[in-house]
């Protein structure tokens, strides 16, 4: 919740939108799981326990309709809904950049299952007053839609080895000697394979 925040204030509006709505699914999920598979009798009716765990085909719109239909959750709670969900699912499929009212829209709707969760349902509004306290901070600050020339260039620092360094460098010698002063069996593997190369018909002319 705080990175959702932040973001918000931020102007980050993809960034709390898409970190908002993981959050509404949260919260749609734990209710789904106390109000609707909670209260199944397996021994009624077959696999409806499972069949009503199934992602696949319970998604999160499909949760809401359901829950919205059950009473559970309110008209305006369900609009806010549909409108953050439909802006999330523009910007994850066609790359379409959600605006700020997109963005409370989704905070919007969080706050207020938030408080119909710790009211067992019968009062959406307690959060009513921090939501616009945060949507009002949002507005506030204005956001600057321009792109930023530097106006002054510094110096890219130099790596030891150029010749513009400056500072404590000596160079490291790495000793390199031929492989045949340690290793007597590679000059003649060397020697065998010149002569392989040099014998009539190998080469590349």
């Amino acid at each position: 919740m705080p990175n959702c925040l932040s973001s918000l204030l931020l102007r980050q509006n993809p960034e709390s939108l898409t970190c908002l709505w993981t959050s509404i699914e949260q919260v749609v999920s734990q209710i789904w799981r106390l109000e609707v598979e909670a209260k199944v009798q397996e021994d009624a009716i077959p696999n409806r326990s499972g069949f009503l765990k199934d992602y696949r085909v319970w998604t999160t719109s499909a949760r809401i309709e359901l829950l919205f239909q059950k009473g559970l959750i309110e008209a305006e709670t369900y609009r806010l809904l549909n409108q953050a969900r439909k802006a999330r699912n523009e910007f994850i499929h066609r790359g379409a950049q959600p605006n700020l009212s997109e963005a409370t829209a989704a905070l919007s709707a969080l706050f207020k299952l938030l408080s119909s969760c710790s009211s067992d349902y019968k009062n959406t509004r307690l959060l009513d007053e921090t939501s616009a306290q945060i949507i009002s901070r949002c507005v506030r600050t204005p956001h600057k839609d321009e792109t930023l020339e530097p106006s002054y260039w510094r110096d890219i620092a130099r790596l030891p080895g150029e010749p513009q360094f400056k500072g404590k460098y000596k160079p490291f010698d790495l000793n390199l000697k031929p492989i045949t002063s340690f290793d007597p069996a590679y000059a003649k593997k060397a020697a065998r394979a010149k002569a392989k190369v040099d014998e009539p018909g190998n080469g590349t002319d």
